[in-house]
């Protein structure tokens, strides 16, 4: 035991003196030799640091990495377009001046669209990626327009020999897409290939071939924004579709404007399969309700009002039983509540096109429908195509008073009540979020103010013709009442809103009285108004009193 001690003993020792000589050598000028204990012999030595700091790469918003920015990915994106017009000028300017025929024209189009291919993939290499980009895509539109120069211009190429080339074009492009997996690399491809001057000649323009050839690169470019996620890809193939079938729209006949409908319907059931996709949420799925409102305006302009019925009518029912489908059958509330969105803009056409004299009726009971189901199914645009249709309908409804009792303007107002008092009552029977709580209680002013309005036009409206004293002190009876109700209901519901809104109510009034009514009535009506005003006041009174 005494031996095992004297041994422990002697190690400590040891391996004090060790650390000594350490401390001396770090102290000390010059390095010395410090022998390496046994359990530490197999350990790599460190590496020396290097004294000079590492370079930091700029941080996003410094000048340093907004001249990044613009010098390596906007100066040669900008400049493509400037050094494919100077090109195109100078082919222009050779043509015109001899030097070469149409035939050698395409031919060098062509093939300065290859040395362009070959020198994107070689700036690829160097890592020089935004450049890469620019050229590479400055290869599609080069070899887009050298074949529209060859048909439309020239008349070199066939129309289906320039369709043929023009589909390999754009295949080309996204295969560069799908290769390099550059978003940015595809949004110019698919703008070289959509800006296309389309296949059409000036003198005779074949635009069902033009659909078919925007379309095909419309699916092309879709299908890689869904296969890589590419959220900006996604955008411009949808709206790039419109932005090109417009202008060409105008000179179309009746069935090749039915034609393009056709293939906007098809970009729609696209979309909608979108929802399909288990991680639908990672696409902008927003731009269905956006492709949607195109396309229904599509058939608003260039439709005949009978022609647009059934159509929207087919929309509508297939919105319906989808999100039937993705509440039942998927348990899905937030894309039920979405495809609900787009029932409840159709309704809002149909009524715009059909029913104009029940326009504002529709646009308060679809927003007050919308907003409640946006809240049962969590649905954020549901909530706000509510919002703004029922905006839209209040709108609308300020601009209908006063109103006879029998008249249309009078139903319009008694539906949007019936609607408000449905969704206030929906709104206090629900446990509503902190968020929703708030907006609720704001609206429960909205709500007691539009019931003391319509009271209001519908007395006038039902007492104009008697006379005019009538028609001031049954305001003014009605509105003590009303003020009355409210200050009770808010007592016996703990409503702190009902009983401000009683209260000030009651001082309107008031002051109705004093100014207006005061001058118009007789002593024993001005007698019957002070008598009731006040006693209702001072009982009121009592309601504060006895809740303090």
């Amino acid at each position: 035991m005494a031996e095992d001690q004297e041994r422990r003993i002697a190690e400590l020792e040891r391996r004090v003196q060790i650390l000594e000589e350490r401390l001396k050598a770090k102290s000390s000028p010059q390095e010395k030799k410090v022998p390496i204990p046994k359990d530490s012999e197999n350990k790599q030595p460190q590496p020396h640091k290097s004294l000079k700091p590492p370079q930091q790469e700029p941080k996003d918003g410094s000048m340093d990495s907004l001249e990044k920015r613009i010098g390596s990915v906007w100066l040669p994106r900008v400049f493509l377009f400037v050094l494919l017009l100077g090109v195109v000028w100078a082919f222009v300017a050779l043509y015109e001046g001899g030097f070469l025929t149409e035939t050698v024209l395409i031919v060098v189009g062509y093939a300065v669209s290859i040395g362009l291919l070959f020198l994107g993939r070689w700036q690829y290499n160097l890592s020089h990626y935004s450049l890469a980009q620019v050229l590479l895509a400055g290869a599609v539109g080069i070899a887009t327009l050298t074949t529209f120069a060859g048909h439309a211009l020239y008349g070199l190429i066939p129309l289906f020999i320039a369709f043929i080339l023009n589909i390999a074009v754009a295949i080309g492009g996204v295969a560069l897409t799908v290769r390099y997996q550059s978003q940015a690399l595809g949004i110019l491809a698919a703008i070289t290939g959509f800006l296309n001057p389309i296949l059409l000649d000036s003198t005779d323009p074949n635009i069902s071939f033009f659909a078919i050839y925007e379309f095909v690169v419309y699916v092309l470019f879709f299908l890689v924004a869904i296969k890589f996620r590419f959220v900006g890809l996604f955008y411009v193939s949808v709206l790039a579709l419109h932005a090109v079938y417009l202008p060409v729209a105008w000179q179309a006949n009746t069935a090749e404007t039915y034609f393009m409908y056709g293939l906007f319907s098809l970009q729609h059931l696209m979309l909608l399969a979108v929802l399909f996709l288990k991680e639908y949420q990672k696409y902008p799925i927003g731009m269905i309700f956006t492709q949607y409102v195109l396309l229904t305006g599509w058939m608003f302009f260039f439709f005949t009002k009978s022609e647009f019925l059934w159509p929207l009518i087919g929309w509508l029912l297939l919105h319906l039983m989808t999100s039937c489908y993705f509440y039942w059958r998927i348990e899905s509330r937030g894309r039920a509540g979405f495809i609900l969105a787009l029932v409840a803009y159709s309704i809002f056409l149909l009524s715009a096109r059909y029913f104009d004299e029940w326009l504002t009726s529709t646009l308060v009971v679809t927003g007050i429908i919308s907003m409640i189901l946006g809240n049962v199914l969590r649905s954020d645009l549901q909530r706000v195509v509510g919002i703004i249709s029922l905006f839209h309908g209040v709108f609308f409804l300020l601009f209908q008073m006063p109103f006879d009792i029998v008249s249309t303007e009078h139903m319009n107002w008694f539906i949007a009540l019936v609607s408000f008092t449905i969704l206030y009552v929906v709104g206090r029977m629900k446990t509503l979020s902190p968020k929703m709580h708030r907006l609720f209680q704001q609206y429960e002013v909205v709500y007691i103010f539009a019931v003391w309005l319509y009271m209001s036009l519908f007395i006038h409206g039902w007492t104009k013709d008697i006379s005019e004293d009538v028609s001031l002190y049954s305001l003014s009876f009605a509105w003590i009442v009303y003020a009355a109700a409210c200050i009770f209901i808010g007592f016996r519901s703990n409503r702190a809103r009902f009983r401000t809104m009683g209260v000030g109510l009651l001082f309107v009034t008031l002051a109705k009285v004093f100014f207006v009514d005061i001058s118009e009535v007789s002593i024993a009506i001005r007698a019957v108004l002070f008598i009731v005003l006040g006693g209702i006041g001072i009982g009121i009174s009592r309601f504060f009193y006895s809740n303090k």
